[in-house]
């Protein structure tokens, strides 16, 4: 996957990643517990976030094992789901210039990701893959370090590489001892020791991948099962039991199905008509020059005006024929009008004399003649009165200040992604553009998300509970305490011509701001 990484306007930051190091805890059940640091040196302005994505496709967050250290204070941060793969992790409290140290926890279930498989080899039987890459970055750093614990249990704190090739243990990949170093050991927890490995990789580059590929004895695996294979076996059970009713059940939920169907696309159909029909009327011609508002002689400095949305649109700036269809539009919602032509122009007034409807939306009304047809030149009429009432508003506000609010309000509609990475000229027309996609998602002809539409899921403490699992409380923290110098560079394959399924990712995360 390739991610396009944007720079936020309202801030500068100069940073730079000095190294990553992940913490992978690996259950018996067939769960990951994960944390990610990565190490920040802000060499100028301030930061509160970055980009993530690639990490997981359904991760469990462990809110309060994710935070934001700086000078020796603790951050709580926010995790912000962008789309399906991509998130957004800030703290809303920004910090630099100086080191930060970004934690980010959480849990999946590797089965169902794709990382984790059993499998079989002539030579070693029943195993275990473990196949996955962590993110990576747009930024070069210093040094990638993953720590992998196992649920195996041993007896003691150091392995040399002969004593894990003889056990046989853990198995690698031929291309994982000619890339990285290596080294073993027992992490310590609650009286035992569980079998480690140590992967570190020196001067990233940006972009750079570093996958991992390991096998282990599948004796110290149980997987848990996944939601499909759980609705499978409810199915058969379900059918055994009531196996002569349960063709009848299924035919009268399609004919339900069948019927929801036909009256939905017949609903959306209708509507994508009509609301397409707005949205491209050409209200203005490009040659006309627009009015302008008037900069207030009384200003006080600091005081916003009291605006309307139409009249903020028109403050900032949006374009004349999204503003012009957005009045249509709302006219139409309240069902005042009707579009009979687009091609051209002319409505059906369906509710004279409405009561209910705005000084604007009047002038609009009276764009047209008795017979519905649009006359341009009232079209103008309208936009001048419009600049006329905002000056009016305006008359001791002050402008910038007036501009700054609305445009900070309208971007607080728009999705996270969207909202820190555009310009403050492109708000406006973006807020229209989502904003009223939320009073039907068809206004405008591309697919939009909100930010319900992609959930965060914070149920790591539930979702974590397993008698089968060891617990991964000694996953690595802030302290970065790592033995970088401890590895070795023996090369040993085994197991490379192994069948399996597993597979792992490797999107693209970064994007300070």
């Amino acid at each position: 996957m390739v991610l396009i990484l944007f720079s936020v306007a309202l801030y500068s930051v100069d940073v730079s990643l000095k190294w990553v190091e992940i913490s992978i805890s690996l259950h018996q059940d067939g769960v990951g517990d994960i944390t990610y640091i990565s190490d920040w040196d802000i060499k100028s302005g301030d930061m509160s976030g970055f980009y993530f994505e690639g990490f997981a496709k359904d991760p469990h967050f462990d809110m309060k094992g994710t935070y934001l250290m700086f000078n020796n204070k603790k951050y709580p941060l926010i995790v912000d789901r962008l789309n399906a793969t991509k998130y957004d992790i800030y703290s809303s409290t920004r910090v630099g210039p100086g080191e930060a140290k970004f934690i980010v926890h959480f849990a999946v279930n590797l089965v169902s990701e794709g990382n984790l498989a059993k499998t079989t080899n002539k030579d070693y039987g029943e195993l275990v893959v473990f196949n996955w890459a962590p993110s990576q970055w747009s930024y070069p750093m210093e040094h990638e370090t993953v720590y992998i614990y196992t649920p195996i249990i041993v007896q003691k704190k150091k392995f040399n590489f002969e004593e894990i090739k003889e056990s046989k243990l853990i198995l690698t990949e031929k291309f994982m001892n000619k890339d990285y170093l290596i080294d073993y050991f027992g992490q310590p927890f609650k009286d035992k020791l569980f079998l480690s490995m140590l992967i570190h990789k020196k001067e990233l580059k940006a972009y750079d991948k570093m996958n991992v590929q390991i096998y282990l004895p599948a004796k110290y695996f149980s997987f848990r099962k996944t939601p499909l294979q759980k609705t499978i076996e409810n199915g058969e059970k379900t059918y055994k039991k009531n196996k002569k009713g349960i063709f009848k059940y299924f035919l009268y939920l399609n004919l339900i199905f069948a019927f929801l169907y036909m009256f939905i696309i017949k609903k959306v159909k209708k509507r994508r008509a009509v609301l397409k029909d707005w949205n491209e009327l050409n209200w203005v011609s490009s040659e006309w020059v627009p009015p302008k508002v008037l900069v207030p002689s009384a200003r006080v400095k600091g005081k916003v005006a009291d605006l309307d949305d139409i009249e903020a649109l028109f403050l900032i700036g949006v374009s004349l024929n999204n503003l012009i269809s957005i009045i249509s539009y709302r006219l139409d919602e309240k069902g005042v009008i009707k579009l009979e032509s687009s091609k051209p122009p002319m409505i059906k007034l369906l509710k004279p004399g409405a009561g209910d409807i705005s000084y604007y939306e009047t002038n609009f009304l009276n764009c047209f003649d008795s017979a519905g047809r649009l006359r341009q030149e009232s079209i103008h009429a309208l936009l001048k009165e419009l600049s006329t009432k905002v000056s009016e508003k305006m008359w001791n506000a002050d402008i910038d200040a007036t501009k700054k609010f609305y445009i900070n309000k309208f971007r607080k509609y728009l999705p996270a992604s969207l909202a820190k990475t555009i310009d403050d000229s492109e708000v406006g027309d973006n807020f229209i553009r989502y904003r009223y996609s939320n009073y039907d998602p068809l206004f405008i002809n591309e697919p939009t998300t909100s930010a319900t539409s992609f959930p965060v899921k914070t149920d790591y403490e539930s979702f974590i509970k397993s008698e089968a699992c060891h617990s991964a409380c000694f996953t690595h923290n802030a302290c970065h305490s790592a033995c970088h110098s401890a590895c070795h560079s023996a090369c040993h394959s085994a197991c490379h011509s192994a069948c399996h399924s597993a597979c792992h990712s490797a999107c693209v995360s970064g994007g300070a701001h």
